[in-house]
């Protein structure tokens, strides 16, 4: 059923594939049998789950940096390059890990069961690198390298921006020849 709800959703939106109903095809069907919305919620949460996962692991390198720009202040190191390398350091420490190992800890099948009986890590639903793993993983995992290239620079586009509102603003929004 996924392939036919996949390609009407393609020619006419998933808009129109969630009230696609099949009453024709389905003998003595009292009810509307509304087949497609189910293909259309998984694929709308699949996309969602990507989507968010990037952006938290985002928000949490973000947090991070910021964290660490702070503690190493309070090392007290004798010069600016020593506090740039160990900047340096703990940022890709940490980055590696919340990007890379979490989300293949997550995702591989290493154990049958949950590790320490209560933790979803070791036990995903890809024992090895598949296509399958790359469709969803490499997505999330491309999705997520993306953001983290644009995301450290977004700060300094916006604050100029910010700074350019905040001063139209204290001008009642009008522009110098108005004024």
């Amino acid at each position: 059923m996924g392939c036919y709800c996949q390609e009407y959703s393609k020619e006419n939106g998933l808009k129109s594939t969630i009230t696609l109903t099949f009453d024709e095809f389905i003998q003595g069907a009292d009810q509307k049998s509304n087949l497609c919305s189910e293909w259309v919620t998984n694929v709308v949460v699949e996309q969602g789950m990507i989507i968010g996962s990037s952006v938290m692991v985002t928000v949490i390198n973000l947090l991070a940096t910021s964290l660490f720009n702070v503690m190493v202040t309070f090392e007290r190191k004798h010069t600016i390059n020593e506090e740039t390398e160990t900047l340096f350091m703990k940022k890709t420490l940490i980055q590696y890990i919340n990007i890379a190992l979490i989300i293949l800890a997550v995702n591989f099948k290493f154990l049958d069961e949950d590790f320490l009986g209560f933790v979803p890590i070791f036990n995903g639903t890809y024992p090895d690198f598949t296509a399958e793993w790359y469709k969803n993983v490499g997505k999330t995992l491309s999705l997520t390298l993306m953001v983290n290239i644009f995301s450290p620079h977004v700060s300094y586009l916006v604050t100029p921006l910010i700074k350019i509102f905040f001063r139209f603003k204290d001008r009642s929004f009008k522009n110098k020849d108005s004024l």
